[in-house]
């Protein structure tokens, strides 16, 4: 449904502000409005004290959720021994938390002391947890222990000795227990806007990888000349980008090919010309004459040849199938030896990334290589295309070395053929001017050709993403064709 749906990357960041802030608004309520009932909770726990602290005055009576009881004489006297543990309201794995309240500030010079024990199931309260030293109302330090109950979700029951009457049990769970205690949302809140703002960095990324893996895409093609068309997707921008570009693509696809049409016409047509000619210099007394007539023709046709074979090789049909190098190298190979030509071909050795083994600590690294079984060395090209190269290659070897030996090399990213003869009058800087169109060494004066040969293999080397390169050796010039595998 929303497939083909084109949003364009404005309206995208509108949206994520938009969403970032709902999620912001969203998140700051649930956060205030648990704040404000969990502070309300407390604040009710801290008044429940006050209420028993004037009860005990007999100034006020209990709030109906809290129950009270008066211990005997004789569990009193046993509570003044802090013998807890002999008391009938207490369990054996209570845990035990005592306190006492003197009034520092004395009203009417009475002078009243509050002991207060917390009988709790699961919690012992730590004494530096209420403000006993402190200039303070014993009436807010017992708020403060009842709100101190409130604040944690335990089964608690006080015991209240006031001055010197009897000691009291109070149960008030209705009020400071688990299920009193409202919900709590601050925790939720923040992980929901973690999950949000989370969510909408990961939207954001997506969508700046498509335009990042984008540019890789364009960085490909270019490197490697592909003919693929960009799939046309994403936001507005990257779909307007994409078919303008697959425009261009399409354009220099049609001027290319009307290029190698017109050519491939124009050397139809001079072909019938160039034929009478050969048949009409048959007829020519002078053989000495009849022999450059002819010579004349056929350097002419196979220039008009070689200028075909340049255009075509500047036409990228489709260089993105699978293929193994080296029974394709094999195969080239094979097909001048039968020919009995020079050209032999060495295993070669495809090896993979240098592995650094650091387990026996840092001093001690040690390295490791593997290699890629020939089978499982594939690139990804046009073959017809590499077998004009690599053809070029050994005839050039052959022309100006005499022999041509094909080595493969290389590793994950890249592959290397080379190419070694025995020529040792042409140097390095010359054979890379030889990769321009029609540019013929010093001693070609004695071979066929057009010096369109090594441009061929200049241009396919370029379209694979690699390129062609030279260097003089001890044996002779080695010409190594390095083409991208991926």
């Amino acid at each position: 449904m929303f497939k083909n749906l084109e949003i364009s990357l404005k309206t995208l960041i509108n949206i994520w502000l938009t969403l970032a802030l709902l999620a912001g608004v969203l998140s700051s309520y649930i956060w205030m409005d648990s704040n404000k009932r969990w502070q309300a909770h407390l604040q009710k726990g801290f008044n429940v004290g006050i209420s028993i602290h004037d009860y005990l005055q007999g100034h006020d009576v209990l709030p109906t959720e809290i129950t009270t009881i008066q211990l005997s004489p004789n569990e009193s006297r046993l509570a003044d021994a802090a013998l807890w543990q002999k008391l009938s309201l207490v369990d054996a794995s209570d845990k035990i938390s005592n306190y006492v309240l003197d009034d520092n500030i004395r009203e009417n010079m009475s002078y009243k002391t509050i002991r207060v024990t917390i009988l709790s199931k699961e919690i012992a309260y730590e004494k530096d947890e209420v403000s006993l030293n402190e200039r303070i109302p014993n009436s807010h330090k017992l708020a403060e222990i009842t709100q101190l109950l409130t604040r944690y979700c335990s089964q608690n029951t006080l015991l209240i000795k006031f001055d010197n009457e009897l000691w009291r049990s109070f149960d008030g769970n209705a009020m400071w227990g688990c299920a009193a205690q409202p919900s709590d949302f601050r925790l939720a809140s923040l992980i929901f806007l973690g999950v949000a703002i989370g969510s909408l960095i990961t939207m954001a990324s997506i969508t700046t990888s498509k335009f990042t893996q984008f540019s890789e895409k364009i960085k490909n093609r270019f490197r490697k000349k592909d003919a693929f068309l960009f799939e046309v997707k994403g936001t507005k921008e990257l779909r307007d980008l994409s078919k303008a570009l697959n425009i261009n693509i399409e354009k220099e696809r049609a001027s290319l090919a009307k290029r190698s049409m017109f050519l491939s016409g124009v050397s139809h047509d001079l072909g019938t010309p160039a034929t009478r000619l050969l048949l009409r210099s048959e007829e020519i007394d002078d053989a000495e004459l009849r022999e450059k007539f002819e010579k004349d023709i056929v350097k002419m046709t196979d220039m008009i040849q070689s200028v075909l074979s340049y255009t075509q090789s500047e036409i990228v049909d489709d260089i993105h199938r699978p293929l193994s190098l080296v029974a394709l190298v094999r195969t080239v190979v094979d097909d001048f030896a039968d020919m009995d030509k020079p050209v032999s071909f060495t295993e070669p050795k495809i090896s993979t990334t240098t592995v650094h083994n650091i387990f026996q600590g840092k001093n001690s690294i040690q390295k490791s290589r593997s290699f890629i079984p020939l089978d499982n060395f594939v690139v990804r090209g046009d073959s017809i295309a590499l077998q004009r190269a690599i053809s070029n290659l050994i005839d050039n070897a052959l022309k100006y070395g005499r022999r041509a030996i094909v080595s493969i090399s290389g590793n994950e990213t890249y592959a290397e053929v080379s190419v070694l003869d025995n020529g040792q009058d042409v140097s390095v800087q010359d054979l890379e001017k030889l990769t321009q169109p029609f540019q013929r060494g010093t001693n070609a004066s004695y071979t066929l050709g057009s010096g369109i040969g090594l441009a061929v293999v200049h241009n396919i080397a370029e379209q694979h993403g690699g390129s062609l390169t030279f260097a003089r050796t001890e044996q002779g010039m080695t010409a190594t064709m390095t083409i991208l595998r991926t």
